[in-house]
Order: structure tokens, then C-alpha cells, then sequence
């Protein structure tokens, strides 16, 4: 029975190619270890797959048929920017300014503003994608979003053009 809620509840909430965060998942009654083991039962049987400790997914397959894997950015993003559709960071530094076009210098560690950053500033490594993590100067929502970016480009213009300069 338990089993049985806990697929209608990820169907019903997760599409496929989206993370699925075993600490967002909220259902009465059910523990942590009722939820890890039916998971690992979902994982075993194909229906879902791991990613990482934590996280999983539905598989998508590609037009001929294959498996596709998550990649780290869509689980970065899913886990630090948009989090079950709610806006809870952005990209920044050089991250953004590439993106907004004004640094052709493509970064090698994606930086991002988050709600859910751990600390002030955090290096973390998603599989085997760096990311740096900031914590936002005010909480991230849908409407101040446009203008914390466009604080963070000002505070950076200067450091991307010296990199695209140098």
C-alpha cells in the first residue's frame, strides 16, 4: 500500500529527466528508511534510477530507444535555481555574464546564487561538474530575481572584462 502511494505521489509530482530529491518527498506515515528501501526497489526493478545518494530519476530515452542520464546541470539547477517550479536562485559571476553575452569566456566551474547554499560561499562537485555556491545577499524569489542578478553584474563587470581582455 505504501509502495503503491509512493509512485502515485512521484508521478504525480516529477516528470521524466527531472531529479527526484529524496528530502523533498513528503508523505505521511512513511519513514526514511520505508522510503530508502522502496526506492532501492524502484532502482532494482527499472522503474526509477539513481544518480546519486539522494537523488533520483524517471529515465527519458533518446530517439533510439537508450537510456538517457541525468546530467549534473539539471541537477544543479533543479536543486539550487528552480526547485519544484519555485525560484530559489540564479546563475552568477562569470556564469551569468557569459549567458547575458557579456563575457565570451565560457567558465569551467558554473557559479550560482542560491536560497539552499550551505554557506556564504561553497565549492561543490555535482558527479564530476564543479559548481561554485553563494548565498544570496536577499532571499531569491520570482520577483526580485532580475535585480539581484543585475547587482551581481555591476559588482563583476569589471573582473569579466579584465578575463575577456587578458
Amino acid at each position: 500500500r505504501i509502495a503503491a502511494m509512493l509512485y502515485q505521489y512521484l508521478k504525480e509530482n516529477y516528470i521524466q529527466g527531472e531529479p527526484i530529491f529524496t528530502g523533498d518527498i513528503d508523505i505521511p506515515g512513511m519513514t526514511e528508511e520505508n522510503l530508502r528501501y522502496h526506492l532501492k526497489k524502484y532502482t532494482d526493478s527499472g522503474i526509477i534510477c539513481r544518480f546519486e545518494p539522494g537523488v533520483y530519476y524517471f529515465p527519458k530515452t533518446d530517439i533510439f530507444g537508450e537510456r538517457m542520464v541525468l546530467s549534473p546541470d539539471a541537477v544543479a539547477v533543479h536543486k539550487y535555481i528552480l526547485r519544484r517550479e519555485k525560484r530559489v536562485g540564479y546563475y552568477s559571476g562569470y556564469t551569468l555574464a557569459n549567458r547575458m553575452g557579456l563575457s565570451t569566456q565560457v567558465p569551467f566551474t558554473q557559479e550560482i546564487c542560491s536560497n539552499y547554499a550551505p554557506a556564504l560561499v561553497r565549492k561543490i562537485t555535482i558527479k564530476n561538474r564543479q559548481y561554485i555556491l553563494r548565498r544570496p545577499v536577499a532571499e531569491v524569489t520570482e520577483e526580485n530575481v532580475s535585480v539581484l542578478q543585475f547587482l551581481d553584474c555591476l559588482r563583476d563587470i569589471e573582473k569579466c572584462a579584465e578575463m575577456d581582455m587578458g
